[in-house]
């Protein structure tokens, strides 16, 4: 089969008929159309794969912000209790 995939990239006009010619285009059509869906799942897999760990990474700063504010209220809470004294 290679055979006639090879031989329909060379000058349509040598021994081989018509018919043959075409069925190597084709099969050189449906190989370049398969790296294609693979190339193409390739990257949907990327998509979703980075969007998890983008909503992963947002879930993470959301909890270090409320940590943050929290550390913010406890040293608030420590200089105005020093002033109470």
């Amino acid at each position: 089969m290679s055979n006639l995939r090879e031989h329909s990239k060379q000058n349509w006009r040598s021994q081989g008929c018509l018919e043959q010619i075409n069925a190597g285009s084709l099969q050189r059509i449906a190989d370049a159309a398969e790296l294609i869906a693979d190339n193409y799942q390739r990257l949907l897999d990327d998509v979703k794969r980075y969007k998890e760990y983008h909503h992963g990474n947002l879930n993470r700063i959301n909890n270090l912000n409320h940590r943050i504010a929290g550390f913010k209220a406890v040293i608030t809470r420590l200089k105005n209790g020093k002033k109470k004294a």
